[in-house]
């Protein structure tokens, strides 16, 4: 019950609270990039020599080049949350508290989902098939792991 109540959970944190949502397009390093190049190509020289004007748009590349990051670290850990929340509620109904296991469980998952989403989203290495079923081992594995070191 509680493999079928998680996976329930993954499908709305991974598709549907993704559906207009600004953080799916955020983790996408080539949305990223077109946002920068259509702001490259109609901002004007604003009084700048052309030099000046590419010097900025370097910066600018620069300063932005990693933010894909972070939130990408973001919707994984949200997912990590929201996918786990029945095994979350469980675990303090029966021990009425979360100790650093717990923490452990839900970091791991973030670091796990963030570098599932990574593969499939820009370096583009897996496609979406690879990337459920990577997902759905990822919540069996949980989900026993805890079961076992938690006498669940």
């Amino acid at each position: 019950m509680i493999y079928w109540l998680c996976f329930l959970c993954h499908v709305f944190a991974d598709f549907w609270f993704q559906i207009g949502c600004h953080l799916n397009d955020f983790k996408r390093k080539l949305w990223w990039d077109a946002q920068l190049e259509s702001m490259e190509f109609h901002e004007t020289l604003n009084g700048r020599t052309i030099e000046e004007k590419e010097a900025d748009d370097r910066a600018r590349r620069k300063k932005y080049k990693n933010d894909y990051h972070i939130a990408m670290l973001l919707h994984a850990f949200s997912w990590s949350i929201i996918t786990f929340l029945p095994l979350l509620i469980v675990y303090y109904g029966k021990f009425g508290k979360y100790d650093w296991g717990m923490t452990v469980v839900i970091c791991i998952n973030t670091m796990i989902h963030s570098w599932i989403d990574h593969a499939k989203c820009n370096t583009q290495t897996i496609n979406l098939l690879t990337d459920q079923i990577l997902h759905y081992v990822q919540i069996v594995a949980t989900i026993l792991i805890v079961a076992v070191f938690c006498g669940g």
